[in-house]
């Protein structure tokens, strides 16, 4: 088995182990830094455990910080985006994002999410539904709110609220 395998392995028999998922999902995050390795990850199961981990471990917020920057670097793979959005990515982010609002390290990874779970074209009707994009426009406007000083939050807030303004039927909402 490859590495992607044997660490997925591990977090499946010690999923109720903070610290242990914190190392093995940097270990991914890491991992699928390297194009080469997301398509073996994928294959491997990754986008169903990173969702069942994030429902599961919600509260954590350091965990949460190593997920959402996880489900950041897998979903710049459109076909991973699109996968994350069938699977219930797109809610599973966002309630991450809403528990962990003062987080500048989720939010900043959260919405940068976000953005590439948006663009990619298959995720487009599950982000145009009311519920969903609400939620979406809920997180962005917090994130504004809570974290004013922060630059890079800022930048990326109104990227995120860029690509939502695609969808002009619910922007005006």
């Amino acid at each position: 088995a490859g590495g992607n395998e044997c660490i997925l392995w591990v977090l499946s028999k010690h999923q109720a182990s903070v610290q242990v998922q914190k190392e093995g999902w940097g270990a991914l995050k890491n991992l699928a830094l390297h194009s080469a390795n997301v398509l073996k990850a994928v294959s491997a199961g990754v986008v169903l455990a990173l969702i069942a981990t994030m429902n599961e471990h919600v509260k954590n917020e350091g965990l949460q910080e190593q997920l959402c920057f996880a489900l950041r670097t897998l979903s710049v793979n459109t076909d991973v985006a699109t996968n994350l959005g069938t699977e219930g990515g797109i809610e599973a982010l966002l309630k991450v994002a809403d528990q962990h609002q003062r987080n500048e390290s989720v939010q900043e990874h959260s919405l940068a999410s976000l953005v590439n779970l948006v663009v990619s074209e298959s995720n487009h009707a599950k982000v145009s539904q009311q519920a969903t994009y609400a939620k979406a426009v809920d997180v962005i406007t917090k994130a504004m709110t809570n974290h004013q000083t922060h630059h890079g939050l800022q930048l990326r807030s109104l990227v995120a609220a860029r690509s939502l303004a695609a969808f002009p039927e619910q922007f005006e909402k």
